[in-house]
């Protein structure tokens, strides 16, 4: 008696037979994910693919590639993707729907997606790209390495390079003051950046002098009296979170203790300061902005 295949081994196996077939007849180059991984990849750079977290696909609009993304996860929001398919979140892929779409690579991040999506993916032999992302240099290399792997190397130097002379702009910035700074990346339970975190760096770019900074983890949590202890001059908070954080200052009696609540030097900083891309370049003229206002400091940006 024949047994029957169920859809989802139908539809893996010939996925696997395009990804061959593709390797066979189409010039290759193999660049090495961060994992260490040898990655074959089309010559010109992939044409279908999934991107797992919002940062990836930030990077590949700005490589110039968002024509190539056929699908995203949630929280995407970047222009000229956001409205494309969705397969599921960072943590929790839709990995039929994955499949379904027939990529000829998907991009992860090995701190922001599960190990098992890249397991799945070599059990049904769907090609992936590891990146890594804590710091500013990981963004760095992330863009480096995607720029291999679509043929775009001169986008990812050139988007260094503009970070670079930036930066090294504002830290000889003559600020009026550095004032102490809390990020609040939730409230309930109370979370904030640390040392090794790329948002801390974008941070002290912005003229803060972040209280957090000497904490070793990059997303350590914290009780409230630690912060009453600081006592940041300015509360920094996503731009996704302000009206739930605004609440909760309002409910919870200790935190009307902090100078900045005291003062209202609460600020919404754009979600996107959340996803290690080339735009936190534009969430850091935001932050500046926002926090010191017009000045000298801004020509930093032109």
């Amino acid at each position: 008696m024949q047994t029957q295949r169920s859809p989802w081994v139908v539809l893996c196996g010939s996925l696997v037979v395009g990804v061959v077939a593709l390797a066979a007849g189409t010039p290759t180059r193999t660049v090495t994910d961060r994992m260490g991984r040898a990655v074959t990849v089309p010559a010109g750079g992939p044409r279908r693919v999934v991107t797992m977290n919002p940062s990836v696909a930030e990077m590949l609009v700005w490589l110039g590639v968002a024509d190539r993304i056929v699908a995203v996860s949630e929280f995407t929001d970047m222009p000229g993707v956001r409205d494309r398919p969705r397969v599921g979140g960072p943590m929790t892929p839709n990995v039929e729907q994955i499949v379904a779409l027939q990529p000829d690579l998907v991009v992860l991040d090995r701190h922001h997606n599960p190990k098992s999506l890249a397991d799945l993916l070599d059990r049904v032999g769907i090609p992936y790209f590891v990146l890594a992302t804590r710091g500013i240099d990981d963004v760095r290399e992330n863009l480096r390495l995607l720029g291999e792997v679509f043929d775009r190397p001169e986008r990812a130097r050139a988007w260094w390079d503009r970070w670079t002379a930036t930066t090294q702009c504002l830290d000889g910035a003559a600020w009026k003051r550095k004032p102490r700074a809390f990020f609040l990346l939730s409230e309930r339970p109370v979370y904030t950046v640390g040392r090794g975190s790329f948002i801390l760096e974008v941070l002290e770019h912005a003229g803060l002098d972040v209280v957090t900074r000497t904490v070793p983890q990059p997303w350590p949590p914290v009780d409230i009296e630690a912060v009453v202890r600081w006592d940041p001059e300015v509360l920094l908070v996503p731009a996704n979170q302000y009206a739930s954080v605004r609440a909760t200052l309002a409910a919870l009696p200790a935190w009307r203790s902090v100078t900045a609540v005291r003062t209202d030097r609460v600020i919404a900083v754009p979600t996107r300061i959340l996803h290690p891309s080339p735009y936190l370049l534009d969430v850091l003229r935001e932050v500046v902005e926002r926090v010191h206002g017009d000045g000298p400091w801004m020509r930093c940006f032109q």
